[in-house]
C-alpha cells in the first residue's frame, strides 16, 4: 500500500511538471517540432523504427496494466502483451519478438505489483510466442495472432492446472475472455499496425 502511494505521488508530481511545461507555449511548440523531427528520423531508419514501435507498445502495455490494476486478480483476460509480442516478432524478427514478450510481461508485472509464482510460467510462454510467431508470418498477422493466443492459453492452462493452485473456473474464464479480446484486437488493429511497422 505504501509503495502504491509513493508511485501515485510521483505520478502526480510528474503531471504537475507536464502541466507547467505545457503552459509555456514557446517551449511546447519547440518540443513538438523536435519530437516531429525525431519521429521522421526514426521512421526513416528501420533500426530506429523498431525501437520506436517497441517503446510505444511497451508504453501501451504499461497504461493498460495501470488501468486494470484496481480490478486486482478478478479482471478479464484483457492484455496487450500477446498483440505487441506477435507484432514485434513478425515485423522485426524472432529475437525482437522474444525480447518484447519478456519486457511486456515484466512491465505488466511491475505495473500491477503482482509478482508471483505465475510469472515463472507466463514470462517464458510470452518469450516462446515472440520467438515462434515470426516463423508463421506467411499465414497473415491475424491468423498468426489467433494461433499464438490459443497456444498461449492452452499451454498456460496446462501448466497452471498441473503445477499451481487455482480453480478450473478462474482459469477457464480468464482464457475464454483472453481469446475473445485478442480475437477482436488482432482483427481490428493488427493488420494496420503491422503495415505501419514494416
Amino acid at each position: 500500500m505504501i509503495v502504491g502511494r509513493k508511485i501515485y505521488s510521483k505520478l502526480e508530481e510528474l503531471r504537475k511538471r507536464i502541466y507547467l511545461y505545457v503552459k509555456d507555449r514557446k517551449r511546447l511548440a519547440l518540443t513538438l517540432l523536435g519530437l516531429l523531427l525525431l519521429l521522421m528520423l526514426m521512421l526513416s531508419n528501420q533500426y530506429l523504427k523498431s525501437i520506436f514501435f517497441i517503446v510505444i507498445l511497451l508504453a501501451a502495455n504499461l497504461v493498460i496494466s495501470f488501468v486494470l490494476r484496481p480490478l486486482g486478480r478478478f479482471y478479464i483476460g484483457f492484455e496487450l502483451i500477446l498483440l505487441s509480442t506477435v507484432l514485434v516478432s513478425v515485423a522485426f524478427g524472432p529475437k525482437a519478438g522474444m525480447i518484447m514478450g519478456l519486457l511486456s510481461a515484466i512491465v505488466n508485472y511491475i505495473a500491477n505489483m503482482r509478482f508471483s509464482i505465475y510469472c515463472l510460467v507466463e514470462v517464458p510462454l510470452y518469450m516462446l510466442i515472440g520467438l515462434g510467431a515470426y516463423f508463421f508470418q506467411s499465414m497473415g498477422i491475424v491468423m498468426v495472432g489467433l494461433i499464438a493466443v490459443i497456444a498461449y492459453n492452452l499451454l498456460l492452462n496446462i501448466a497452471v492446472l498441473l503445477f499451481m493452485p487455482t480453480t478450473l473456473t478462474v482459469s477457464f474464464i480468464w482464457s475464454i475472455t483472453n481469446i475473445g479480446v485478442n480475437y477482436i484486437l488482432f482483427n481490428l488493429f493488427a493488420p494496420t499496425m503491422l503495415r505501419l511497422m514494416m
